[in-house]
Protein backbone atom coordinates (compact mmCIF):
# COMPACT_ATOMS: atom_id res chain seq x y z
CA UNK A 1 0.00 0.00 0.00
CA UNK A 2 3.32 2.26 0.28
CA UNK A 3 3.35 5.11 -2.75
CA UNK A 4 5.57 4.37 -5.25
CA UNK A 5 7.71 7.32 -6.23
CA UNK A 6 9.34 8.00 -9.91
CA UNK A 7 13.10 7.11 -10.07
CA UNK A 8 14.29 9.71 -12.61
CA UNK A 9 18.77 9.87 -11.72
CA UNK A 10 19.29 6.07 -10.93
CA UNK A 11 17.62 2.57 -10.88
CA UNK A 12 15.51 1.56 -7.70
CA UNK A 13 18.23 0.10 -5.89
CA UNK A 14 15.40 -2.90 -3.79
CA UNK A 15 12.92 -3.56 -5.00
CA UNK A 16 9.67 -2.59 -2.88
CA UNK A 17 7.27 -5.26 -1.38
CA UNK A 18 4.33 -5.49 -3.03
CA UNK A 19 3.06 -9.09 -2.76
CA UNK A 20 0.99 -8.28 0.47
CA UNK A 21 -1.26 -5.15 -0.94
CA UNK A 22 -2.87 -7.74 -3.16
CA UNK A 23 -2.76 -10.78 -1.39
CA UNK A 24 -4.86 -8.30 0.96
CA UNK A 25 -7.04 -6.98 -1.82
CA UNK A 26 -7.50 -10.53 -2.70
CA UNK A 27 -8.64 -11.92 0.55
CA UNK A 28 -11.36 -8.39 0.93
CA UNK A 29 -12.67 -7.89 -2.52
CA UNK A 30 -15.65 -10.31 -2.12
CA UNK A 31 -16.10 -9.15 0.96
CA UNK A 32 -16.35 -5.55 -0.55
CA UNK A 33 -18.57 -7.44 -3.04
CA UNK A 34 -21.01 -8.13 -0.30
CA UNK A 35 -20.89 -4.64 1.56
CA UNK A 36 -21.76 -2.91 -1.58
CA UNK A 37 -24.70 -5.41 -2.48
CA UNK A 38 -26.11 -5.11 1.24
CA UNK A 39 -25.98 -1.22 0.71
CA UNK A 40 -27.63 -1.52 -2.46
CA UNK A 41 -30.85 -3.66 -0.58
CA UNK A 42 -31.70 -0.82 1.41
CA UNK A 43 -32.02 2.52 1.27
CA UNK A 44 -31.15 3.90 4.38
CA UNK A 45 -28.30 1.73 4.58
CA UNK A 46 -26.80 3.22 1.22
CA UNK A 47 -27.80 6.37 2.40
CA UNK A 48 -25.59 6.09 5.98
CA UNK A 49 -22.82 4.36 4.39
CA UNK A 50 -22.16 6.66 1.41
CA UNK A 51 -22.06 9.72 4.01
CA UNK A 52 -19.70 7.86 6.01
CA UNK A 53 -17.18 7.49 2.90
CA UNK A 54 -17.52 10.57 2.06
CA UNK A 55 -16.69 11.97 5.83
CA UNK A 56 -13.59 9.68 5.48
CA UNK A 57 -12.25 10.83 2.72
CA UNK A 58 -13.03 14.36 3.71
CA UNK A 59 -10.79 13.17 6.99
CA UNK A 60 -7.98 11.66 4.42
CA UNK A 61 -7.70 14.23 1.17
CA UNK A 62 -5.60 13.66 -1.24
CA UNK A 63 -1.79 14.85 -0.97
CA UNK A 64 -0.24 17.93 -2.97
CA UNK A 65 2.63 18.98 -3.95
CA UNK A 66 4.11 22.38 -1.77
CA UNK A 67 3.07 25.17 -3.30
CA UNK A 68 3.83 29.04 -3.04
CA UNK A 69 2.28 30.30 0.48
CA UNK A 70 1.27 26.71 1.13
CA UNK A 71 -1.66 26.48 -1.23
CA UNK A 72 -3.62 23.18 -1.29
CA UNK A 73 -5.93 23.84 -4.77
CA UNK A 74 -5.27 25.64 -7.45
CA UNK A 75 -7.88 27.64 -9.88
CA UNK A 76 -7.38 26.65 -13.60
CA UNK A 77 -8.58 28.63 -16.63
CA UNK A 78 -9.41 27.09 -19.53
CA UNK A 79 -11.68 29.03 -22.39
CA UNK A 80 -12.94 30.98 -20.35
CA UNK A 81 -14.40 28.14 -17.71
CA UNK A 82 -12.28 27.93 -14.54
CA UNK A 83 -12.18 25.05 -11.78
CA UNK A 84 -10.61 24.24 -8.59
CA UNK A 85 -7.77 21.58 -8.86
CA UNK A 86 -5.67 20.43 -6.71
CA UNK A 87 -1.96 20.72 -7.50
CA UNK A 88 0.00 17.61 -8.35
CA UNK A 89 2.21 15.83 -10.52
CA UNK A 90 2.47 12.03 -10.97
CA UNK A 91 6.17 12.14 -12.29
CA UNK A 92 7.33 13.88 -9.14
CA UNK A 93 4.86 12.96 -6.11
CA UNK A 94 3.71 9.59 -4.58
CA UNK A 95 1.43 7.38 -6.16
CA UNK A 96 -0.04 4.26 -4.78
CA UNK A 97 -2.61 1.69 -6.63
CA UNK A 98 -4.19 0.46 -3.52
CA UNK A 99 -7.09 3.23 -2.83
CA UNK A 100 -9.48 1.16 -1.35
CA UNK A 101 -11.87 3.87 0.20
CA UNK A 102 -12.13 5.42 -2.75
CA UNK A 103 -13.43 2.43 -4.61
CA UNK A 104 -15.90 0.90 -1.82
CA UNK A 105 -17.52 4.60 -2.41
CA UNK A 106 -17.61 4.38 -6.09
CA UNK A 107 -18.76 0.76 -5.89
CA UNK A 108 -21.49 2.66 -4.05
CA UNK A 109 -22.53 4.21 -7.36
CA UNK A 110 -23.50 0.78 -8.64
CA UNK A 111 -26.98 0.98 -6.69
CA UNK A 112 -30.43 0.97 -8.67
CA UNK A 113 -31.19 3.94 -10.72
CA UNK A 114 -33.73 4.56 -7.62
CA UNK A 115 -31.26 4.72 -4.97
CA UNK A 116 -29.11 7.06 -6.74
CA UNK A 117 -31.88 9.33 -8.63
CA UNK A 118 -31.71 12.08 -5.56
CA UNK A 119 -28.19 13.23 -6.54
CA UNK A 120 -29.85 14.56 -9.62
CA UNK A 121 -33.18 14.94 -8.62
CA UNK A 122 -34.21 18.96 -9.35
CA UNK A 123 -36.82 18.99 -6.45
CA UNK A 124 -34.87 19.73 -3.51
CA UNK A 125 -37.91 19.74 -1.74
CA UNK A 126 -38.70 15.85 -1.69
CA UNK A 127 -35.15 14.91 -0.44
CA UNK A 128 -34.36 14.49 3.02
CA UNK A 129 -31.66 15.74 5.08
CA UNK A 130 -29.50 13.22 5.08
CA UNK A 131 -29.55 13.07 0.81
CA UNK A 132 -29.04 17.17 0.79
CA UNK A 133 -26.44 16.92 2.94
CA UNK A 134 -24.74 13.99 0.68
CA UNK A 135 -25.08 15.96 -2.18
CA UNK A 136 -23.92 19.09 -0.91
CA UNK A 137 -20.78 16.99 0.69
CA UNK A 138 -20.03 15.67 -3.12
CA UNK A 139 -20.49 19.08 -4.98
CA UNK A 140 -18.25 20.69 -2.33
CA UNK A 141 -15.33 17.13 -2.70
CA UNK A 142 -15.87 16.87 -6.74
CA UNK A 143 -12.01 17.20 -7.07
CA UNK A 144 -11.14 15.41 -4.34
CA UNK A 145 -13.54 12.46 -5.13
CA UNK A 146 -11.86 12.17 -8.96
CA UNK A 147 -8.03 12.69 -7.79
CA UNK A 148 -7.20 9.27 -6.69
CA UNK A 149 -8.33 7.33 -9.18
CA UNK A 150 -7.56 9.79 -11.57
CA UNK A 151 -3.66 9.69 -10.23
CA UNK A 152 -3.52 5.51 -10.26
CA UNK A 153 -5.00 5.63 -14.38
CA UNK A 154 -2.07 8.70 -14.84
CA UNK A 155 0.37 6.58 -13.27
CA UNK A 156 -0.63 3.65 -15.63
CA UNK A 157 -0.33 5.40 -18.04
CA UNK A 158 2.78 6.96 -17.91
CA UNK A 159 4.49 3.09 -16.83
CA UNK A 160 3.14 2.00 -20.36
CA UNK A 161 5.06 4.60 -21.87
CA UNK A 162 8.05 3.67 -20.21
CA UNK A 163 8.53 6.87 -17.76
CA UNK A 164 8.85 4.52 -14.73
CA UNK A 165 11.62 2.19 -16.00
CA UNK A 166 13.79 2.66 -13.32
CA UNK A 167 11.30 1.40 -10.82
CA UNK A 168 11.68 -1.74 -11.41
CA UNK A 169 9.33 -5.06 -11.68
CA UNK A 170 7.21 -4.29 -8.47
CA UNK A 171 5.82 -0.78 -9.79
CA UNK A 172 5.77 -3.44 -13.35
CA UNK A 173 3.63 -6.26 -11.39
CA UNK A 174 1.76 -3.59 -9.28
CA UNK A 175 -0.02 -2.35 -12.57
CA UNK A 176 -0.16 -5.58 -13.95
CA UNK A 177 -2.31 -7.07 -11.43
CA UNK A 178 -4.33 -4.03 -11.54
CA UNK A 179 -5.28 -4.77 -15.37
CA UNK A 180 -5.41 -8.31 -14.55
CA UNK A 181 -9.06 -10.46 -14.31
CA UNK A 182 -8.25 -10.82 -10.20
CA UNK A 183 -8.50 -7.50 -9.56
CA UNK A 184 -10.01 -5.98 -12.14
CA UNK A 185 -13.16 -5.37 -10.95
CA UNK A 186 -12.26 -3.67 -7.83
CA UNK A 187 -9.64 -1.51 -9.09
CA UNK A 188 -9.41 -0.26 -12.43
CA UNK A 189 -13.34 -0.78 -13.06
CA UNK A 190 -13.75 1.19 -9.76
CA UNK A 191 -11.42 3.97 -10.87
CA UNK A 192 -13.54 4.23 -14.06
CA UNK A 193 -16.89 4.40 -11.88
CA UNK A 194 -15.91 6.95 -9.71
CA UNK A 195 -14.78 9.29 -12.45
CA UNK A 196 -17.76 8.84 -14.29
CA UNK A 197 -20.40 8.99 -11.57
CA UNK A 198 -18.80 12.11 -10.62
CA UNK A 199 -19.03 13.42 -14.09
CA UNK A 200 -22.71 12.31 -14.18
CA UNK A 201 -24.35 13.20 -10.57
CA UNK A 202 -22.28 16.73 -10.68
Amino acid sequence: MDEVKRQSVEHQVWELEWETAFNIQLRIQDILGYVIAWAAADRVTHRRLLLQCLDALNLHPPSSLEEPAGATHTVVDVNGESTVVIPFDVLRGAVSIHQPLWRLTAGLFTASEDQLRFLVSTNVSSLSDEEIAIRQQMRKMASTLYEMPLRALVLCAQASAQLWRRNGFSLVNQIHNYYSPLCRAEMFDRDLLMMQGIKEHL
